[in-house]
């Protein structure tokens, strides 16, 4: 099989925005430390659109919290750097903006109210002027298709106010009016069905071409469509990086491998390679044994110019 080849993004930037090497993450646990991560190394360029997936306890949110500096406890090896020099903790604060699973504003106020709370709280007076920050919530607006709905209540507990996928894309607009580098979501889909979740991914990558932004996302079991709008994936099994690349070159991937897609959704195909069967005892090894297998498989690959 040939070496993946680069994403568009990746060939028009010389370097990337975010790069970590080696990360190894250790918890407490009772009578010791459990290994979370296991030498996880990637990259993300500007203008990227990256998925984190994998099945339920693989290590998604823990990889998005140790890159946006949000891991709290526990112990980190590895290296961390921002567009080519090591990470300070201050600097990247502000260049990041982090959209949380859970979405949480208030119910009373419309959807242009909110954008606008957060730009006057999180844009400093002395540098942008009262017209700046209207233009800023205007922009978001238009990205994020919320203009017909920006006079709307953002509502929820039992208040009537804008659907499900129009309240993410509010959050999403939040943290966007600040102008990061980086946009990082937890879960961005959850809760949502399958017509708004994939709004949610088509508007991301949209906003990620035409602000060059950065963006890293967890992400369970997308559609086939929204895996198509990834520039590229990361794949997690038990704490163990099993494939990073283009996400149009996965699937072929782990047929060279010797693991045929059965499954017309390349997500699903991949969560059933990755997942550990708890059936018997026998399948848990076996399932163990093949995670570990796809880890050796593409470290190795890696080292070939993968």
């Amino acid at each position: 099989m040939a070496n993946p080849g680069a994403t568009t993004a990746q060939s028009q930037n010389a370097q990337p925005i975010l790069s970590w090497d080696n990360l190894n993450y250790d918890v407490k646990v009772k009578g010791g430390t459990r290994r979370v991560l296991h030498g996880i190394s990637g990259n993300i360029y500007s203008g990227e659109l990256v998925a984190i997936m994998g099945a339920s306890g693989a290590g998604k949110t823990t990889l998005l919290s140790i890159l946006s500096g949000r891991v709290q406890g526990g112990r980190l090896e590895g290296d961390i750097r921002f567009q080519g020099a090591k990470r300070n903790p201050h600097t990247f604060k502000r260049m990041l903006a982090y959209v949380e699973q859970d979405d949480l504003m208030y119910p009373s106020l419309t959807v242009e109210e909110t954008l606008m709370a957060s730009a006057q709280l999180r844009l400093p007076d002395g540098k942008y002027s009262l017209d700046d920050k209207k233009e800023r919530v205007s922009t978001v607006l238009r990205q994020l298709r919320l203009s017909h709905v920006k006079d709307s209540m953002i509502g929820g507990g039992g208040m009537r106010g804008v659907s499900g996928g129009e309240r993410k894309r509010v959050s999403i607009g939040s943290e966007l009016v600040t102008d990061p580098s980086i946009l990082m979501l937890d879960e961005p889909s959850s809760g949502l069905d399958s017509s708004s979740a994939e709004m949610v991914v088509t508007l991301t990558k949209e906003m990620s071409r035409e602000r060059n932004l950065c963006t890293l996302m967890t992400i369970h079991q997308p559609s086939t469509e929204m895996v198509a709008q990834f520039d590229k994936i990361i794949l997690l099994a038990q704490g163990k990086l099993v494939y990073m690349g283009p996400a149009d070159q996965a699937v072929s991937y782990f047929e060279h491998l010797g693991y045929p897609s059965t499954n017309s959704n390349p997500a699903n195909f991949f969560i059933d390679l990755m997942t550990i069967d708890f059936a018997s005892t026998e399948a848990m090894q076996k399932s163990e044994q093949r995670v570990q297998d796809l880890a050796d498989s593409f470290a190795k690959f890696r080292e070939g110019g993968g």
